[in-house]
Parts: C-alpha cells; sequence; structure tokens
C-alpha cells in the first residue's frame, strides 16, 4: 500500500505522462521516417505506461489526475509562449541593432 506521499507523486507522474502525451500529439505528421517511427514508439509506451499504472491501482482519483494534468500543460503551454516572445523580442532587438 502507498503511502500519501507516493500517491501523491504517482498521480502527479501520471498527470505528467498524459501532458507528455498531448505534446507528442502536437508533433504527430511532423517528422519522417526513422525519426517518424521512433516518435510512434515513444507515443505507444507513454501510453501504455499510463494505462498500466491505472489498471495495477485503485489509488489514482481521476478527478484530482485531472487538475494536476491540466495545471501541467498549462504551465507547459505558458512556457512555450514566453520562450516564443521572448524569440520575437530577440530577434526584434537584433533588427534594431542592426539599423543604428
Amino acid at each position: 500500500m502507498l503511502n500519501k506521499e507516493e500517491q501523491i507523486d504517482l498521480i502527479v507522474l501520471i498527470a505528467t505522462f498524459k501532458s507528455f502525451n498531448e505534446q507528442l500529439y502536437n508533433m504527430k505528421g511532423k517528422h519522417k521516417a526513422q525519426t517518424k517511427m521512433w516518435f510512434n514508439r515513444l507515443l505507444n509506451t507513454a501510453r501504455s505506461y499510463e494505462n498500466s499504472i491505472k489498471s495495477q491501482t485503485d489509488l489514482i482519483d481521476d478527478e484530482n489526475l485531472e487538475i494536476i494534468y491540466d495545471s501541467i500543460t498549462e504551465l507547459i503551454y505558458a512556457i512555450k509562449e514566453n520562450t516564443i516572445n521572448q524569440v520575437k523580442e530577440e530577434t526584434n532587438e537584433g533588427t534594431l541593432e542592426e539599423t543604428i
């Protein structure tokens, strides 16, 4: 039997895998040949791992799982948006410096 801390770790891990799967799905169709094969293996492995853990334990509360999954995914998208904005700013600064 898992203690509370281990249960939380497990829920965070599964939520991370769910978010990871979403990020993989966002890249679907972007790879070619050998890379696509590895990509599909990775996607299937992540999905299989999540399903295996969920089937082996009844400790995963779907409501808590979704809350943590949503939080992790929102954080990833916020980081992505922040990175895009930083790159745009750096590109604009570089352009401005070139014109001076």
